[in-house]
């Protein structure tokens, strides 16, 4: 599956969107996963957040695909916290949302459900579609991955 651009959460400027516009799906690493009981602990805590509706987990890649609930409140960071709940850290986590025709450039913030995001290493263009994005970020990314991304970060945080 293409990924087609990448986000962090945090900003201060909100961009309205749609109703229904939406987060359909994601599919996340797991580090540390070596049995079907691992993957098993995992799988439950996610299943306990409300705004899920499957888990499918892939214990042979130490991955997982969670999808939705249709119209549901998505909190992204809880698939990471319930992951970690489950004694385990996350290797990655790229969310699929449903977009209509959102403008967005380098470094512009965008607000889902009182979750800040702001895209980085992206054109300027108008999302439509299902996209796949990357979630960059200490909660999605171990820590060696993060180094890669921290220089754009930095750049992008807001004088506060």
């Amino acid at each position: 599956m293409k990924i087609n651009r990448l986000f962090i959460p945090l900003c201060f400027l909100l961009i309205s969107l749609h109703l229904s516009a939406q987060f359909t799906s994601a599919d996340f690493g797991v580090n540390g996963l070596t049995c079907s009981a691992c993957s098993r602990a995992v799988e439950m805590k996610i299943r306990e957040l409300p705004f899920v509706e499957g888990v499918k987990m892939n214990l042979a890649n130490t991955s997982g695909n969670v999808t939705f609930k249709s119209g549901a409140d998505v909190d992204i960071p809880a698939i990471a916290k319930a992951i970690k709940d489950a004694g385990f850290s996350t290797r990655f986590l790229n969310a699929t949302y449903k977009f209509e025709n959102l403008p967005v450039r380098n470094r512009e913030c965008w607000l889902y459900k009182n979750q800040r995001f702001i895209f980085i290493k992206i054109d300027e263009m108008t999302l439509s579609g299902e996209k796949t994005i990357k979630l960059v970020g200490s909660d999605f990314l171990p820590p060696k991955e993060m180094k890669k991304f921290q220089k754009e970060i930095e750049q992008t945080k807001p004088g506060i």
